[in-house]
């Protein structure tokens, strides 16, 4: 009676190889392929083989199994998922504008620089702007000291953030102050600067100002004071 073929394994052994060795007294023909005129011996060669796939298959998947362990243990990397999202860009098409009135209080007064993101997709600020008292078109004065750590602020499209300047009284400062008719600003990471009409004075090879990192949100005349 013909060998029922054996049961698949759900997992494979390496030492079940040796079940597809021939039997003592086989002949290595036999074991390979049924001898054609004898039907027994045929069918006990087809039953080998079709155990010799068996074990084969459970041996690839105990393999790869075991080659996946490995590769954990000798801390082979796997690459991580990639991000979804990637972060929004610098702004490039910021427009600054004051918030007015300034807050004055003795000894100077303090006012909203204001950067809204006209573009159409999000953008990122970061630092502090650059700032410069002008008259007729000239720099007085030196430009703005930074003051405060920044943080990134992101702007959606439309959206406004805002920095803190504060002007103090050129007279305190020197003896012989100059007169400045506008602000010249540029937003942090940008070149071109943009023209803020705002009296104030000067004083010559020196600042009266001091600016604050871009902040979230709009700065409100009177309120804000960071």
């Amino acid at each position: 009676m013909a060998e029922k073929p054996s049961a698949e394994k759900p997992d494979g052994d390496p030492k079940d190889l040796i079940r597809v060795m021939p039997a003592k007294g086989d002949r290595p023909a036999d074991h390979f392929r049924g001898a054609p005129n004898n039907p027994e011996t045929g069918a006990t060669s087809r039953n080998r083989q079709t155990r010799m796939v068996i074990i084969m298959r459970g041996f690839i998947r105990w393999a790869l199994t075991a080659t996946g362990v490995a590769a954990l243990g000798f801390g082979i990397a796997i690459p991580a998922a990639t991000a979804s999202a990637t972060a929004p860009p610098a702004c490039t098409t910021t427009v600054n504008w004051i918030g007015l009135p300034g807050n004055g209080h003795a000894g100077g007064v303090q006012v909203q620089l204001e950067f809204s993101n006209t573009g159409g997709v999000s953008c990122t600020l970061h630092g502090h702007p650059g700032v410069t008292q002008m008259y007729h078109g000239k720099q007085v004065g030196l430009p703005a000291r930074w003051g405060g750590t920044p943080a990134t602020v992101t702007l959606k499209p439309g959206a406004t953030a805002h920095a803190v300047l504060n002007v103090t009284d050129a007279g305190i400062l020197c003896s012989r102050p100059r007169p400045s008719d506008s602000l010249s600003v540029i937003a942090p990471g940008l070149k071109t600067a943009w023209p803020d009409p705002f009296q104030s004075s000067a004083c010559p090879g020196e600042s009266v100002m001091l600016v604050g990192p871009v902040r979230a949100g709009v700065g409100v005349p009177f309120y804000t004071i960071s």
